[in-house]
């Protein structure tokens, strides 16, 4: 068995060969049989016409065969994982057939796998020893003199080698780019990125180089489109790629806020005129506000026609991180608001709702389960119930607006302006979801139909937004533990694929809650058209009250109400004051009256009590001093009668 290769090769591929330079006959033969070192051993040297050859005398048939069978098994286990083995396997594969250059090349790659650089390198040296134009040895050993202080020239050389004798090799070309980027040779580098990839086209490497030159020149665009290429063309079945696809859409992330806050004035303008579509679609205006909103809530929106306006109020969260994201925010709200003005102009709208008789039901059905976690944890069971009835309530808002949030936001996809300022919303959105809806504390006091109502909408718009970023993302794996993720596949296709006529959405809503078999938690109440507006009761968007003489009237009483609630709020933190006023202003847009004490109300964030219109404003009034004391507009003119109360609730607390 022989093994032949041009001693010209051999001097320019293998650095210590350099010494071969001016030496010819024995010396030249000796210094050969040094080069090659135990590669050489019971080989004959001969060299001819340029060309080395070593001979290494007939290999057995039967050694032959028995290496092809260790080889293809040593192959079997390097591709399970199971390096200590092949590696083995591989040893005695060159033993049985020194000549073997294929075992010796995986032997390096398990080599490297196992934490064993210097003895890869040895081995990679030995492979282009004897097969000095060997590409991917070249490769390997030339980024591995790359990591290496001192040894850039060294690398360089290898990798350029590899170009030289392999120029259709993409993995070559792929290397060469990345040190030409951390030479700062960055048109360069682009060049042989730009080969890489035209060579192999699912060579994710490639486009990620590309785009990190991009991302250093602060080219955002080029690396937008650069690292979508990626993910859309590249091939990560290899699990050492696992790394650099999560550095990949860590860097999208970057690259995708610094365009949305170049483009921060072109998603405004977007937002701005899908705020005034709605207006022409639905008739009325559109007033934006910004507020405190409870839990994860980015907006809510009251429309006209549910409240008895003459204007539509858009709630922002007050707590939105940036600009764009509000664009964004204010785009989809403004589309729920076109869908339901088409569905009205059609005659074809309706109004989900549900009943404190539904919500009863629902909650007592899982009864035995509230029970059991009561009992498990040691929380008393009438508190749990509450707060399981609040859930299905957020979840029913879940089951409402999850399948149109789909909807709406694969039309505002097909706003350019807009694409940037929507990834960075949707992203906080979907990061929200999964910190608080797969947080094993929270899950541990809900019930399991809410926890499968909670995983499969937030699964579904996970895989929408997966879907949406073509790979940039991958929120669908934080699902993938759960027993819904098929489901939430369901549910997501029927909202992506839905294409019917105005209104047809709240069939859409009927087909997700058949799935999840919760169509009655809820209701429909037709759109009566056209009614009779009134300005809103309670604190309106620009403050005010509907009848302030009538509250005037009783200012005297308003004092002991407002210490009362000045007390109530010592043994209440700021976010559960927050909730309360949230919950007293939207009871207020129902109608609260003043004057009539037997009109009782209840409030779920103070279960067990009833209060009085009176003592309900004086709560409201009282929290937007304390937790909001720079909100100057409440609508109502209580300063004197609040300044009387906290004087003598300064006084109490003195004595």
């Amino acid at each position: 068995m022989t093994l032949s290769f041009p001693i010209d090769d051999l001097r320019k591929s293998v650095p210590e060969a350099a010494g071969l330079d001016g030496l010819s006959g024995a010396p030249l033969i000796d210094a050969l049989r040094k080069v090659l070192g135990k590669l050489a051993d019971g080989a004959a040297i001969t060299l001819a016409d340029g060309m080395v050859t070593l001979d290494f005398g007939e290999v057995p048939t039967a050694n032959v065969m028995e290496a092809q069978r260790l080889y293809l098994k040593a192959a079997t286990c390097a591709g399970k994982g199971e390096f200590p083995k092949a590696t083995s396997l591989y040893h005695r594969v060159l033993e049985l057939d020194p000549s073997r250059q294929d075992a010796r090349r995986e032997l390096a790659m398990v080599l490297l796998e196992t934490g064993k650089p210097d003895d890869a390198v040895d081995t990679l040296l030995d492979v282009l020893k004897t097969d000095p134009r060997d590409p991917r040895a070249l490769v390997i050993l030339g980024n591995h003199y790359a990591r290496q202080d001192g040894q850039r020239d060294t690398a360089l050389k290898l990798i350029r080698r590899a170009c030289e004798v392999a120029p259709d090799d993409a993995t070559a070309h792929n290397s060469l780019g990345y040190l030409l980027f951390e030479e700062k040779l960055t048109d360069q580098a682009v060049a042989e990125f730009n080969e890489a990839s035209r060579l192999d086209p699912k060579l994710a490497n490639a486009y990620y180089g590309r785009a990190l030159v991009e991302i250093g020149a602060t080219r955002w665009t080029a690396a937008r489109d650069s690292l979508q290429a990626m993910f859309e063309h590249g091939n990560f079945g290899d699990s050492r790629l696992r790394r650099m696809l999560q550095a990949a859409r860590e860097n999208w992330v970057k690259v995708i806020h610094h365009i949305a806050n170049d483009r921060a004035s072109e998603s405004l303008k977007a937002s701005q005129d899908l705020k005034a579509q709605a207006e022409s679609v639905s008739g009325f205006p559109v007033v934006t506000t910004e507020k405190p909103l409870a839990g994860t809530l980015c907006a809510l929106t009251k429309a006209a026609w549910n409240h008895g306006r003459d204007h539509h109020v858009i709630e922002l969260q007050e707590r939105l991180p940036a600009e764009m994201v509000k664009h964004h925010v204010i785009a989809h709200e403004s589309w729920h608001l076109i869908l339901a003005g088409q569905a009205r102009a059609a005659g074809s709208n309706r109004f989900f709702i549900t009943t404190d008789e539904r919500i009863a039901t629902a909650v007592g059905n899982m009864r035995q389960e509230i029970q059991r976690i009561a009992r498990k944890g040691g929380y008393e069971e009438t508190k749990l119930t509450e707060m399981v009835a609040r859930v299905a309530q957020d979840g029913l808002s879940l089951l409402f607006n999850g399948p149109l949030d789909i909807l709406i936001e694969k039309r505002i996809a097909a706003v350019e302006e807009l694409r940037e300022a929507q990834f960075c919303s949707l992203v906080l959105q979907a990061h929200n979801a999964a910190a608080m809806g797969l947080k094993p504390e929270n899950r541990a006091v809900i019930p399991a139909a809410l926890i499968r109502l909670n995983d499969v909408m937030n699964g579904a718009m996970a895989i929408f937004i997966d879907r949406l970023t073509r790979g940039a993302t991958d929120f669908t794996a934080l699902y993938a533990a759960t027993p819904t993720l098929k489901l939430a596949r369901q549910v997501e296709a029927l909202a992506y694929q839905h294409d019917g006529p105005p209104g047809s959405e709240y069939d859409l809503v009927d087909q997700v809650a058949g799935l999840l078999g919760l169509r009655d938690w809820y209701q429909w109440r037709p759109d009566p058209g056209a009614f009779t507006s009134q300005p809103a009761s309670g604190p309106p968007p620009n403050g005010g009250v509907t009848n302030p003489a009538g509250l005037k009237a009783r200012f005297d009483d308003a004092i002991p109400l407002l210490l009362d609630a000045l007390r109530r709020f010592d043994a209440m933190e700021d976010a559960r004051i927050l909730d309360l006023i949230h919950e007293i202003g939207t009871l207020a847009e129902t109608g609260i009256s003043y004057s009539d004490d037997s009109k009782l109300h209840r409030l779920k964030s103070i279960p067990g009590e009833t209060f009085t219109g009176l003592r309900l404003m004086c709560l409201l009034y009282a929290g937007i001093r304390r937790a909001l004391p720079a909100e100057s507009e409440t609508g109502m003119d209580l300063n004197d009668e609040f300044a009387t109360a906290l004087d003598l609730y300064h006084a109490g607390r003195r004595d």
